[in-house]
């Protein structure tokens, strides 16, 4: 959606947020509660037939920004400072939604992340796509509920070929491992509970 990446792009001016930790995201006036981070369980691989890429040498942040079909998500997770944080050693779990999936967002919410005096709307939502801990597909579970850097939970459902984080669809051949974690891509933007409906102004 070229118009909203315009946005995304040049529409924030966000600042005071610091990395402390590998697996820590925290802004100086409304810190977020890290989540204790456990090694995810083995689990049998699903039936899901799935494509791997791995890259050894780039981290979560530097393949999101070379992506073009996530390209609106990786500049509205710059503009929220937090690109940083997903060049830090993590590891981290990333369920990035494509670019088609903001075309599916309505211009008044995404008018409720833009400017200073909302940033943390936008906090809220990257960070609510974001898992501590690397989940390849073999470790995802039909019920698996993932606590995110947000605080909140993501739901995992699983049916024959089909996976679902929240709703969204994950596209099981865009699992990528990089050097600090895999991501994925998701039809859907997910928006977490904490999102306020309230445009500040």
């Amino acid at each position: 959606m070229r118009k909203t990446k315009a946005i995304f792009v040049s529409g924030f001016l966000v600042t005071g947020l610091i990395l402390t930790g590998a697996g820590c995201f925290q802004t100086a006036e409304a810190p977020v509660t890290q989540p204790t981070t456990t090694t995810p369980k083995q689990s049998s691989p699903t039936t899901t037939t799935n494509i791997t890429t791995t890259s050894t040498s780039t981290t979560v942040m530097d393949d999101l920004e070379s992506n073009a079909e996530v390209g609106t998500f990786a500049a509205a997770t710059n503009d929220a400072n937090l690109g940083s944080s997903l060049r830090a050693a993590g590891p981290f779990t990333v369920f990035a939604p494509s670019n088609a999936a903001f075309d599916k967002v309505p211009t008044s919410t995404i008018e409720k992340m833009l400017g200073v005096t909302n940033r943390q709307n936008l906090i809220n939502t990257i960070t609510f796509h974001v898992v501590p801990g690397k989940y390849n597909l073999k470790n995802l579970k039909d019920g698996q509920a993932l606590k995110t850097v947000n605080g909140e939970d993501l739901q995992v459902r699983i049916s024959g070929d089909n996976i679902t984080i929240n709703g969204a669809v994950l596209a099981a051949t865009s699992e990528k491992n990089v050097v600090n974690g895999v991501y994925y891509v998701i039809d859907k933007v997910l928006f977490p509970k904490n999102f306020s409906n309230t445009k500040k102004k």
